[in-house]
């Protein structure tokens, strides 16, 4: 029996993303069944009152810092914070959401090209055409319609019911992994950064963030500068 990976994300989170491409480079080491699973980051603040960390400036501060070096670390094409932020991501998890009923052969090829429509291009994925413009470009020939459909209430309700559920299961933001063990085992892991936790879970090797056989970047990101931080007493 496999063991099944449940991964739960929001494109508006770029640790989603750095977390998104790992998972996939460890999969088969892991010898597990995905299950990736659109939730909304807006509901799951709502559901939990954890504050969004945009919302407390000196976390933005540290986020705008720590992803640019978490996308040199996972060796993720990454551009940055956009210039404009989308007022939100619901319909964008719903055209996934309505992906895995519809096209669940495509979900992984989707939700990377919309993480990298905001990630790398700084697209504004709140839009209907852009995200009608995005899917054409992905191969899908009914885009304007399917986005249509992935708007309306009955996949937003289901959008919504899926994040309830999960934030009931524990997650209280984004990426949240559950893996389950075919010994009864269940482990639950919250972040990009809980990678060797997963391997030693599951009993398989830690190869770093770059997965089990790792690609040798172009451009190999140098350490970053010492800095001297002022002593915190």
């Amino acid at each position: 029996m496999k063991n099944i990976v449940t991964f739960c994300f929001d494109v508006i989170s770029p640790y989603s993303y750095f977390a998104f491409e790992s998972i996939l480079k460890y999969n088969e080491e892991w010898n597990a069944d995905l299950n990736i699973v659109p939730v909304t980051l807006q509901q799951i603040l709502v559901d939990t009152g954890n504050p969004s960390p945009y919302s407390i400036p000196s976390k933005f501060d540290y986020y705008v810092e720590d992803m640019e070096r978490a996308a040199k670390l996972f060796n993720v094409p990454f551009k940055g914070m956009p210039e404009e932020m989308p007022e939100s991501t619901t319909l964008a998890q719903q055209v996934l959401t309505l992906t895995k009923k519809k096209h669940p052969d495509l979900l992984i090829k989707f939700t990377r090209g919309l993480f990298e429509a905001l990630w790398i291009d700084g697209k504004d994925l709140s839009q209907a055409q852009v995200l009608i413009d995005e899917l054409t470009s992905l191969g899908l020939t009914d885009s304007a319609t399917f986005v249509d459909e992935a708007g309306g209430v009955q996949v937003r309700d289901e959008l919504i019911a899926v994040t309830k559920r999960t934030v009931a299961r524990g997650i209280f933001g984004v990426p949240s992994t559950f893996v389950y063990r075919p010994d009864g085992m269940e482990g639950f892991f919250f972040g990009s950064d809980r990678l060797e936790h997963i391997c030693y879970f599951l009993g398989t090797k830690y190869n770093g963030p770059h997965g089990p056989s790792p690609l040798s970047p172009i451009n190999p990101p140098k350490p970053p500068p010492a800095v001297l931080v002022q002593k915190v007493d």
